[in-house]
């Protein structure tokens, strides 16, 4: 009895660890079509309301995540360092969080230096997103329709989300070149490492 519950508990890690390896393999994937987004209309948490009409003309990560959710955790440190190297750009991110925002919500933000607005949909009220899972990421072109999503986390540091962004925003480095988001996001990547640790 006590060798077959060890079995099925090594079983649970293997498949608890096999999930957060795919996971943090999740890249965006193109919609299809001209899917217009779902505007809404959500307090930060400072209090001040953001709709997301008001973003026209920006690219805009929508990014739906929560304090309990590891690979959520997970993925901030490198969409804080997207969102510094972009951010006089035109690219913007909303992180939605799934719930009402605690203590450890702010904790979590201070830790990882988040200057992205984080916004709370604290009665899970938002309608018109298909979120099945959180992570959750839609992003919304300038005319405000959704042009990549992908459910899981991202790790923003990968070449394929720099390039991605790159393009988009038209600040695509020469090969070979170490400029750009690139270069900005592979500086501060150590920094926060270190900061994680």
């Amino acid at each position: 009895m006590t060798l077959s519950r060890a079995r099925s508990g090594i079983a649970a890690v293997i498949l608890m660890l096999i999930a957060e390896s795919a996971v943090a393999q999740a890249q965006l994937q193109q919609v299809p079509g001209e899917l217009p987004a779902a505007n809404f209309s959500l307090p930060d948490t400072g209090g001040n309301t953001h709709r997301l009409s008001d973003y026209r003309g920006k690219y805009v990560l929508v990014n739906f995540w929560a304090e309990w959710c590891s690979p959520c955790i997970k993925e901030l440190p490198s969409m804080q360092r997207a969102y510094t190297a972009l951010r006089d750009s035109r690219f913007e991110i909303l992180a939605v969080h799934a719930g009402p925002a605690t203590g450890k919500t702010g904790e979590l933000l201070e830790r990882f230096g988040v200057k992205f607005p984080v916004l709370v949909d604290a009665d899970l009220a938002l309608q018109g997103w298909q979120v099945q899972a959180l992570p959750t990421s839609y992003l919304i072109d300038t005319e405000g329709r959704i042009i990549y999503s992908a459910q899981g986390a991202i790790d923003w540091d990968h070449s394929a989300s720099r390039s991605l962004l790159d393009r988009l925003l038209g600040e695509a480095a020469a090969p070979g070149s170490n400029s750009g988001l690139s270069a900005t996001l592979s500086g501060e990547a150590a920094a926060v490492s270190d900061t994680m640790h």
